[in-house]
Parts: structure tokens; sequence; C-alpha cells
């Protein structure tokens, strides 16, 4: 049976190679310079589950009309599947692996502003996980939910007008 972490996992193992330097690389996938963000998200399966921290790196391009986020853990790690669809802060990826079908959403919200600069976002995580080799067919999920500091405020556009 699959996990949804060990999923979203496999999802993340097969985009580690790469040749470019991985700032080259984000640059390129997001069109553009981008805001890089630090931070962790704890995730668990069900209410019985343990709870799993991890970290996780994110970049927005630095202009008004971004539309996508960049998830990683780190730069050289980065490949353009890495790349998630983004509208008004709520942002989706897809991937097929074997038999399996991973639907991600997560949704990020400005939390306030360090008088560093910086500011700081939350989010909240969905990996959904449809095995289609069991019989009959599965979906399972895990759900999370973290924070990050980035180097500055992410572009207003980018997060929608409710926040």
């Amino acid at each position: 049976m699959f996990s949804p972490l060990r999923i979203g996992a496999l999802f993340a193992a097969t985009t580690l190679a790469t040749t470019a330097s991985g700032n080259e690389l984000i640059e390129d996938a997001l069109g553009g310079p981008f805001t890089t963000c630090t931070g962790a998200i704890a995730w668990t399966e069900d209410d019985n589950s343990a709870t799993r921290v991890e970290p996780m790196r994110l970049a927005v391009r630095d202009a008004d009309d971004a539309a996508n986020v960049a998830l990683f853990l780190s730069e050289e790690d980065f490949t353009s599947e890495d790349v998630w669809a983004c509208v008004d802060g709520v942002c989706m990826a897809h991937a097929t692996v074997r038999a399996a079908v991973t639907t991600n959403v997560l949704r990020l919200r400005y939390q306030a502003d360090l008088t560093s600069g910086q500011a700081v976002y939350g989010m909240e995580g969905v990996f959904m996980v449809v095995n289609a080799r069991e019989a009959p067919i599965k979906v399972e999920g895990a759900r999370g939910s973290g924070s990050f500091i980035c180097e500055k405020a992410l572009p207003e556009s980018f997060l929608g007008s409710e926040q």
C-alpha cells in the first residue's frame, strides 16, 4: 500500500538530478528573479498517525504577474517538475508515479512583516494519492501546515485580494 508521504517523497525523489546551478534553473522555471522562503511543514496522515516535520523551501518570481511557486528542499535538487501553478495564493501540482496519481494543494497566507524586511507566511497543504492498482481504487491523504520566512514580501497579486 502506498503512503501519501512515501508517494510525495517518491515524487520529489524523481526530480533530484540537475546539471545547471539550482538558482539558474529556478529563475528559468519561474521566468525571472525570485524571492526565496525557508521554513518547515508538519504532516500527519490521519488523527492517529505521528506528526512528521520536514524542512522546505519555496520560491516565487518577483513580479506582479507571478503565477507559480517552486517547492524544493535545496536549490541543488530543484527541477522544473517542482513548480506548482497558483491562483490567489492557492497552488497545486499533479504527478503520476506507476499506477498512482498524486494531487497536491497548498495555500499560502501572509502573517507578518519582520523589521529586517523579511516577511512570514503560513502554509496549509494536502497530499492526496489515488492508487489505481488497488481494487477498488483507494484514496489516501496527508495534511500539513507550516510557516516560511521569506527574504522579502511576496507580490500581493500572487496571494490574491483576500490576504
